[in-house]
């Protein structure tokens, strides 16, 4: 007994310097096994770090998510806004239904075989001012014409030799008014040879008044 004594005591020291310490060795007929408990796991900070990263940029992720998707919702929205007809036809008003604003008709007239008509827009006043001055121009140009087309041929290539020899064909124009006004008389009556009213006494026309100015 001695002996088994001593070699259980000697294993036993064995196992303990081995790390093997879970199992308590009792002497020979009274051996019983004790369990190992489990190895208590200590928290590694790098490893608490990696997860707190992982759940930050996980949580980032999903707010950028969450915020173009907002986006995303706004733009839909924007997009809706600026699809809106400005402008819709008068058939449309009317009757209160929805127009898609393609001209010159709409879908809705078109499919209904109606009038389709739009409002026009007022013109600024800048705009409206040159269109004034381009009508009364187109007017006196074709005033002109008719001074030409009308007169005989004499004093009709009179009237262009003037418009050729001016930079400006609208102060032949006012020449012309000014002659038929100053020195009224039908074109038939003569006076030294040259035909009262007619183009030549022009000339007459603009030398009166620069003496009344002189007179003035």
């Amino acid at each position: 007994m001695q002996f088994s004594d001593n070699a259980a005591s000697k294993s036993h020291g064995l196992l303990k310097r081995n790390g093997f310490s879970g199992l308590a060795m009792e002497p020979q007929g009274s051996r019983k096994l004790v369990p190992i408990l489990p190895a208590q796991q200590i928290p590694d900070p790098i490893r608490q770090d990696g997860a707190a990263n992982s759940e930050s940029s996980s949580t980032g992720q999903s707010q950028s998510q969450s915020q173009s998707q907002g986006q995303g919702g706004q733009g839909q929205r924007t997009r809706a806004k600026r699809n809106l007809v400005a402008v819709a036809c008068e058939g449309c008003r009317r009757k209160k239904a929805k127009c898609d604003g393609r001209r010159p008709t709409c879908g809705r007239c078109s499919s209904k075989m109606e009038s389709c008509l739009y409002e026009s827009p007022p013109l600024p006043f800048a705009v409206k001012k040159k269109c004034d001055t381009l009508m009364l121009e187109n007017q006196q140009y074709r005033e002109l014409f008719n001074a030409i087309h009308e007169r005989p041929d004499c004093e009709a290539q009179e009237i262009f030799n003037r418009i050729r020899a001016s930079n400006e064909p609208l102060s032949v124009l006012e020449a012309i008014k000014q002659a038929e006004v100053l020195l009224p008389g039908p074109a038939s009556s003569y006076s030294n040879g040259t035909p009262q009213g007619s183009v030549p006494s022009l000339n007459h026309a603009s030398s009166s008044r620069t003496q009344d100015s002189d007179r003035s």
